[in-house]
């Protein structure tokens, strides 16, 4: 690997998840948001909260936060197709733009997403841990002005799910 791919790498990617960092996230989500509004295509975005993880940090260690954010993220990728663009947009929160996706297939991968994270356990020495999720969904409309807006609804969608008991999903 050459040294403009390894900072290249460095410039894009989250460290500790190996996905998308913020930056990376919107540089790429931008323009895909932009086509789908300018082609009339569907265009479905996913706020993926971990739940409680705040918790898991203050109960079990930092050491052990990253890992349920490994796992996570490892799981969440092995459901996503190669032209969805993931990535971590803020601590336990992660950020998911799919393409020529309207919201019945968007709904169908959340909830899978959120049944297979429920499966999950974190195992560190004499813990384990269970995960959940709280997923907010969000679809191109044509009032969308830029992606900010889609992702504003989104993130109210968040907050319902996690106002709502979490481990859930919700649309907005």
């Amino acid at each position: 690997i050459s040294l403009q791919d390894k900072l290249e790498r460095l410039a894009t990617t989250d460290e500790l998840t190996n996905i998308l960092n913020r930056r990376a996230f919107f540089q790429l989500a931008e323009p895909a948001f932009s086509m789908s509004k300018r082609h009339k295509e569907p265009f479905s975005l996913l706020m993926i909260d971990i739940d409680f993880f705040k918790r898991i940090n203050d109960q079990y260690g930092h050491q052990t936060g990253d890992i349920a954010l490994q796992v996570s993220t490892e799981n969440i990728s092995h459901m996503i197709r190669q032209e969805d663009i993931f990535g971590r947009i803020g601590g336990e929160e992660f950020c998911l733009a799919m393409v020529k996706t309207r919201q019945e297939v968007a709904l169908n991968l959340a909830q899978r997403i959120r049944k297979e994270t429920e499966k999950l356990t974190i195992h560190t020495g004499e813990v384990h841990i269970k995960l959940t999720v709280s997923i907010g969904l969000a679809t191109l409309e044509d009032t969308d002005e830029s992606l900010l807006v889609l992702q504003n609804r989104c993130d109210k969608a968040l907050y319902q799910a996690k106002n709502n008991g979490r481990n859930r999903v919700e649309c907005y």
